[in-house]
């Protein structure tokens, strides 16, 4: 069953990058998620550039739609600051500049989707 959303959709932007895995497991491993973070945010704020500012609007809801990965479950965090950043965080934080920063939706989701064209599509309801 579809996702249904009660709203207008203000957004969908495709982002050309997946999202690392938010959880650690070992120090080689948290090297590569980190670096992966920021290239997660980078492609994030590239992809929303041709967007303004979506807050005008009034958004209220998030969907993340993304490839079926691994652990996907586990990417929340990163999706997340990616797109609304982390309050109280300053500027070496890897997701700050995100493009909707200290937004905070009221509802939030995620659908895998083996069938898209990117990795991840944000897409942002009012």
């Amino acid at each position: 069953m579809p996702l249904v959303v009660a709203g207008a959709l203000l957004a969908s932007v495709p982002v050309e990058t997946a999202a690392p895995n938010d959880i650690v497991g070992t120090p080689d491993e948290k090297a590569k998620i980190a670096h992966g973070r920021a290239a997660f945010a980078a492609a994030v704020k590239h992809a929303f550039r041709n967007y303004g500012d979506l807050r005008d609007y009034r958004p209220t809801a998030l969907v993340i739609r993304h490839r079926t990965q691994r652990d996907e479950d586990n990417t929340w965090a990163t999706w997340l600051a990616a797109v609304c950043g982390v309050r109280g965080q300053g500027a070496t934080h890897w997701a700050h500049g995100a493009p909707l920063a200290g937004w905070s939706p009221m509802a939030v989701a995620s659908v895998a989707d083996a069938g898209l064209e990117t990795p991840v599509v944000y897409e942002i309801w009012a």
